[in-house]
């Protein structure tokens, strides 16, 4: 995640660049695909039935459901990033 004091670098629009219409395709591609990998791992969110025979069950499945919040909030900040770049570079 982006330090709180840190700005998104958004490319800048001009004729030796990659073009506007290039990048909004790569991060509309990239975007997709992040949502792909976004759905997969909401699917394999922690279940109890997998760490009840562990000596501290509920610890371990309270520790696992944390660590995967915390994924799919990292996923979810790369593409509020992606989506900003992206608008940026629309306005431009």
């Amino acid at each position: 995640m982006l330090n709180p004091n840190e700005t998104l670098e958004i490319p800048v629009i001009h004729s030796n660049g990659s073009g506007r219409e290039n990048l909004l395709n790569q991060l509309t591609d990239a975007r997709y695909a992040l949502s792909k990998a976004i759905g997969t791992l909401q699917d394999t969110q922690p279940h109890m039935r997998d760490y009840y025979v562990k000596p501290d069950a509920p610890a371990c499945y309270i520790r696992a459901m944390e660590q995967h919040t915390r994924r799919m909030a990292m996923l979810g900040e790369v593409d509020r990033q992606l989506a900003a770049i992206g608008e940026e570079i629309s306005d431009a």
